[in-house]
């Protein structure tokens, strides 16, 4: 991030709307304490029955509104034989 802030203020002698944002983000970043977790948490995270139903829910099919006519289905078993 210090390239690109070197990079504007070659051209921009006053800081640009960018320029701020920057900065901006950048002192957020600093205040929340950011600290990154490791593998094992993150998979003990996974673990845990919230987050399982929670997936589980996710990934879920929504249910049909209109139910499929056996006509439709090649292997209805009231079809006949040839």
């Amino acid at each position: 991030m210090r390239k690109q802030w070197t990079y504007y203020d070659r051209f921009y002698p006053e800081p640009t709307e960018l320029q701020k944002t920057l900065f901006r983000d950048a002192m957020m970043f600093k205040e929340s304490m950011y600290s990154e977790t490791s593998v094992q948490d993150k998979l003990l995270k996974l673990e845990s029955p919230e987050v399982r139903q929670m997936y589980s829910q996710m990934y879920q099919l929504p249910p049909q509104r209109y139910s499929d006519p056996d006509e439709q289905n090649i292997n209805a078993p009231d079809h006949s034989q040839h």
